[in-house]
């Protein structure tokens, strides 16, 4: 699948300005908050 031009274009100009902002073009980090974080489920969910 071919991703769409706008997709292209804003992907192209995020990487110009991290590389110009003195970043690495593509980021290195992700953030995950407690809603989109899986937690264990079950009898022992909380035993290590």
């Amino acid at each position: 699948m071919v991703p769409a031009v706008d997709e292209r274009i804003h992907d192209r100009l995020r990487r110009m300005l991290r590389v110009k902002a003195g970043r690495e073009p593509e980021p290195t980090a992700a953030i995950g908050d407690s809603q989109s974080v899986k937690k264990p489920t079950g009898f022992n969910a909380g035993k290590r």
